[in-house]
């Protein structure tokens, strides 16, 4: 099973923009520097976590978001360009608090074969350390409808990893490293 982030990232050429996060009417450009996954206690089962790679970027890779008016929401943008006329808004609005953009989001799918769902909770936070920041993509797995098969899915994939541990509760967080501009 591949667990995937949705994550807004823009692919764009040249330009720049400065400030904070809390600075109301302004478009950000953070260029992604790092990626990296960092599992909670999930199962180490290699097929498991053959699905979950660090988010692939290159050095047009950006995280975009615009401030609106009252300076405690952010939207994230997809740009064709590091210009405000070539970017739009996404369906992802963050809440401004202090350095940081926060957002959260859930989805379910049914496993295949199974009266079992997994549910994912999804916790986006940006965090503005002056010219460096980051963006972490932390995802909560939960296995839900049907208990028995839950039950029985999860103490399947315990028996086949080395550390003894599934996917109900695990923590799977993806981290961007970014720099202003």
């Amino acid at each position: 099973m591949r667990l995937l982030p949705v994550l807004a990232l823009t692919w764009v050429a040249c330009g720049a923009s400065s400030g904070t996060m809390q600075q109301a009417n302004t478009l950000y450009f953070w260029k992604v520097t790092s990626s990296d996954v960092v599992f909670g206690a999930c199962s180490d089962n290699a097929n498991f976590r053959a699905g979950q790679k660090p988010i692939e970027f290159t050095d047009k890779t950006y995280f975009a978001y615009k401030v609106d008016s009252t300076g405690k929401k952010a939207t994230a943008q997809n740009c064709t360009a590091r210009d405000a006329s070539a970017c739009t808004a996404t369906t992802t609005v963050f809440d401004i608090t202090g350095n940081q953009l926060v957002t959260t989001s859930s989805s379910k799918a049914p496993i295949p074969g199974s009266t079992c769902s997994i549910a994912d909770l999804v916790t986006t936070t940006a965090t503005d350390s002056g010219n460096t920041g980051t963006l972490e993509l932390m995802h909560t797995y939960s296995l839900v409808d049907d208990q028995a098969a839950c039950d029985s899915i999860d103490n399947s994939l315990k028996t086949q990893s080395p550390n003894g541990l599934g996917i109900q509760g695990c923590v799977i967080t993806f981290k961007l490293g970014l720099t202003k501009g």
